[in-house]
């Protein structure tokens, strides 16, 4: 288990450190839909090849169409995850890829 690294990136370079040394580099990865992309990304660079396993979807509500398109506290945090996600990206293609 690699317990050290303090973000996504690290953890995929320490866990290829970890499982080099088991011939292991096709690997599954489990993260949550949202953060998959970057996820895989990094696992990508770190020279593994990834088999993506995306958990924890988020899906339109079941309210009605009207309800839908009014401002929420749920909707503002998924704007947060998704605009957190996006700056992850761009800041891991231009400090290590």
């Amino acid at each position: 288990m690699e317990a050290k690294s303090r973000t996504t990136f690290e953890n995929a370079v320490d866990t290829q450190t970890l499982l080099a040394s088991e011939n292991i580099n096709h690997i599954l990865l489990v993260t949550h839909a949202m953060h998959m992309p970057r996820a895989k990304e990094a696992f990508e660079q770190a020279g593994f090849t990834v088999t993506a396993a995306p958990t924890g979807f988020h899906t339109k509500s079941s309210g009605t169409f009207i309800g839908g398109l009014l401002p929420s506290a749920n909707a503002l945090s998924l704007s947060n995850a998704l605009f957190h996600e996006w700056l992850g990206r761009m800041w891991y293609k231009l400090r290590h890829y």
